[in-house]
């Protein structure tokens, strides 16, 4: 009904917004809370499985619940964000002691699991199983983020110090999918940021700037006594340079074969 890919959604934004404030503020202290906690994960997941929206309190409360299965000792102190506590009582509420390898139970959370607050064994099987298979997921869809190894780094350093051996079967495969999926994002090789390629400037070229003007001179009209006059006046003119230009060329020859005479002379003597 509602698109959870818009930027900003009249309906989506303020729903995620008010479930995220849930998963990072309710403090987790019984069976009932880490139920709901993994309910709203699941939600939040199936609304953002087409969009890849990216949820981190989703993610943090997935890792939140991994660690509550992780067996500490008294001065052990591990950094984990809230609302999960770092230490204390509640800091263990899905540990399992024993061998639970042959227990058979269901894989999935019941809806008793939503009133009741009591956790036994049956509850932190489905529990981790649950959230490791939630993990799986939004690790998978968050392959193509570009911070994804660090988001599945913590992962890793919890599974580490759960012994797997005491589950059951199914929890065993859960564990395995997730640890490909931790692999597979941990090893994605990273893309550096580089600038843009900048292109050499190319110098800089003057071309003349020509400037297209035409005045068109109007002359006055004249008479035909005086267009005769002005016409003769032209041809005088004409011919007067060339006559000056005969006279030049002329006193030039003049004056060569002179100095040829003088020298020929000056030979003879």
């Amino acid at each position: 009904l509602f698109s959870t890919s818009d930027f900003r959604h009249p309906v989506v934004t303020p729903t995620f917004v008010f479930m995220s404030h849930i998963l990072s503020r309710a403090r987790v202290k019984n069976r009932k809370d880490i139920a709901i906690g993994l309910f709203i994960s699941t939600i939040a997941l199936e609304c953002t499985m087409v969009s890849k929206r990216f949820l981190p309190a989703v993610l943090n409360f997935l890792l939140g619940t991994v660690f509550l299965s992780v067996p500490k000792k008294t001065i052990e102190i591990f950094k984990i964000v809230p609302p999960f506590m770092p230490s204390g009582p509640f800091s263990n509420l899905l540990v399992v002691e024993e061998n639970l390898s042959q227990y058979e139970t269901d894989e999935h959370l019941q809806s008793t699991d939503f009133v009741i607050e009591s956790i036994d064994n049956d509850f932190k099987i489905r529990a981790l199983n649950v959230s490791l298979k939630l993990a799986n997921d939004v690790l998978r869809e968050l392959q193509d983020n570009v911070g994804v190894c660090y988001l599945a780094e913590p992962y890793s350093k919890y599974l580490e110090r759960i012994e797997f051996g005491n589950y059951p079967d199914f929890v065993q495969e859960n564990h395995e999918k997730l640890e490909k999926s931790i692999e597979a994002a941990v090893t994605k090789p990273l893309s550096r940021l580089v600038p843009p390629e900048k292109k050499p400037k190319s110098l800089r070229l003057y071309d003349p700037l020509i400037k297209t003007e035409i005045h068109e001179k109007k002359r006055p009209k004249l008479s035909k006594k005086k267009e005769m006059q002005a016409i003769l006046q032209h041809k005088i003119k004409r011919e007067t340079k060339g006559a000056v230009r005969e006279i030049r060329r002329d006193n030039a020859f003049l004056s060569k074969l002179k100095i040829k005479r003088k020298i020929q002379s000056d030979m003879e003597r």
